[in-house]
């Protein structure tokens, strides 16, 4: 069986995810880590429900809220120009990048090792269960669309074989 970060690695290669992905984090409030979490956890035949998706955010949250979010708003924030120090600038950038998917990582090894120590019960289809991961969201109809787009987009991603 592979790692959630070796699946993480291969679903995100596939055509369109990242974008979607993208999508649901930036219009939907989804965190992509349990996003990607409750897919594998789906592919491997321990598929999660409501109360599942709920205990994995928990757990993760401190992760998340004190170190992947933070570092999110400092590579984004590092995005704008800094006239007379853009080379140096993108350097920073592109550490802080490279941080931020070691924190990334990390917040799918504490998914990984909760999924592990997680009983069993019978979970929900996958479509039931990403309704659970997306967060609050503006109801415009262009953000809906957008959303609905995405997630049809990692729906068709989770039937194609791997990418690697």
């Amino acid at each position: 069986m592979t790692t959630l970060w070796d699946f993480a690695l291969d679903f995100y290669a596939r055509p369109g995810v990242s974008a979607a992905c993208l999508t649901l984090q930036d219009e939907a409030g989804a965190d992509v880590i349990l996003l990607l979490t409750a897919i594998y956890a789906d592919i491997h035949g321990r598929p999660l429900d409501g109360n599942a998706v709920e205990a994995l955010r928990e757990e993760m949250k401190d992760w998340r809220e004190g170190v992947v979010l933070p570092l999110r708003a400092a590579r984004r924030h590092l995005r704008a120009p800094l006239p007379g120090r853009d080379a140096e600038k993108e350097k920073l950038r592109s550490a802080v990048k490279a941080v931020e998917l070691s924190a990334e990582k990390l917040q799918l090894a504490l998914a990984e090792a909760w999924l592990q120590r997680r009983a069993l019960p019978a979970g929900r289809p996958l479509p039931e269960v990403i309704g659970h991961v997306l967060g609050p969201r503006a109801a415009s109809p262009e953000t809906e669309e957008a959303v609905e787009r995405a997630l049809a987009t990692i729906l068709a991603a989770r039937a194609l074989p791997s990418a690697r």
